[in-house]
């Protein structure tokens, strides 16, 4: 049988606010009023690139 380690702490803490920016990234993209500026869309692919 394998057993996973436990992920370092700094390792969860990166996969927690990684899942929180992209709900806020998926509660954006389904707001129909909402228009991404230029500056958004630098940081998104930003982002991207980091991860």
């Amino acid at each position: 049988m394998f057993f996973r380690r436990k992920p370092k702490p700094s390792l969860a803490q990166v996969e927690t606010l990684t899942q929180e920016a992209v709900a806020l990234v998926d509660e954006d993209w389904r707001d129909k009023d909402y228009r991404s500026s230029q500056a958004d869309l630098k940081t998104f692919l930003r982002l991207k690139r980091m991860l």
